[in-house]
């Protein structure tokens, strides 16, 4: 049966198994590929392969044969990303959503490029927006794993994390996310073939299958601007209480924030260039923000009356578990 065998291919593909697509592409008849649908699994078998001219060929014959418009324009704009032809191919992911694309499956596709751009807060904002329409898309979720870690956003990465797993394990895997994941220096473009190594991590990190998103996007922050790296931190540390030696001195902090969302990343640079490292730490739906490191609660006392943030007030962060961001 024809449908049976396209279905069977576009199956393959999706599991990036180019052998077996190939085997059933080998069945198609003379008929089969006057079909719009059809022709399109020979477009994407060229397309993995990276036979990049051949796939262009074969996406024309598509829309000469009146293929969906959206589909041509999807993958056109894939293998303009593979070229490294960035801001083509999101003007065709563009055109897609005009023509019909879900905003996930353009808006995703976005976010990869931005992401191999190593634009990774531009990726992070599209990300947000996506998740919250669907939060269990699993590549949109790795996708938002990936690049809020890389955006120096741990805070993002252990909300998706901790919605199926406890926060000891949340944060276990957070930790071993920071470690593994290479951070991006310069604006050096990142390759399709990474990101898809990169998400493998993450998908061995996180074996189960729901996520949940936070209850807002991220604020809209120029993204030719650089971040002011924090001079007293690690980005992305991560403090187990457990591991505290008896004895150890007390840690007093102030809180400048707490909220069911994410940080706003445009808050959280201006904290992080006037303050230093700014710690998160969860309790119940609440993230809390924390600036300051004081081991005197008298001194902790006289920076929050030195800082003009409402709502400040100092709090005992000795044995909490937090995220330094």
């Amino acid at each position: 049966d024809s449908v049976y065998k396209v279905k069977l291919v576009n199956l393959y593909l999706d599991l990036k198994d180019i052998k077996s697509a190939e085997l059933y592409r080998s069945t198609y008849s003379e008929s089969d590929l006057d079909d719009p649908e059809f022709i399109l699994t020979n477009a994407r078998i060229y397309y993995q392969k990276k036979n990049f001219e051949y796939a262009l060929e074969e996406l024309k014959n598509y829309r000469d044969e009146g293929g969906a418009e959206y589909e041509y324009q999807l993958l056109t704009g894939k293998i303009l990303a593979q070229q490294k032809r960035f801001t083509e191919a999101i003007e065709h992911f563009e055109e897609s959503r005009k023509q019909g694309a879900s905003d996930r499956e353009a808006g995703n596709n976005i976010a990869v490029v931005k992401i191999m751009q190593s634009d990774y807060l531009g990726a992070t904002d599209i990300l947000y927006d996506l998740y919250l329409l669907n939060p269990n898309d699993q590549r949109v979720s790795s996708n938002l794993i990936l690049s809020s870690v890389k955006s120096q956003r741990p805070d993002i990465a252990l909300e998706v994390l901790k919605h199926s797993n406890s926060d000891e394990q949340a944060h276990k895997q957070l930790s071993a996310l920071m470690r593994s994941i290479s951070k991006s220096k310069g604006k050096k473009a990142v390759t399709q073939s990474t990101i898809e190594m990169e998400q493998q991590l993450i998908g061995s990190q996180v074996n189960s299958g729901g996520f949940v998103a936070p209850t807002s996007r991220v604020s809209k922050l120029d993204t030719t601007a650089e971040f002011q790296a924090s001079r007293h931190s690690v980005d992305g540390s991560v403090l187990d209480p457990r591991k505290l030696k008896p004895g150890a001195k007390p840690i007093y902090r102030v809180q400048v924030l707490a909220t069911y969302t994410a940080i706003p990343s445009d808050f959280l640079n201006y904290l992080k260039a006037n303050y230093g490292s700014v710690y998160s730490y969860t309790h119940g739906l609440w993230k809390r923000y924390c600036i300051g490191d004081f081991n005197d609660l008298d001194e902790a006392k006289a920076f929050l009356n030195s800082i003009d943030i409402k709502g400040a007030f100092v709090v005992d962060y000795t044995k909490k578990r937090y995220v330094r961001l």
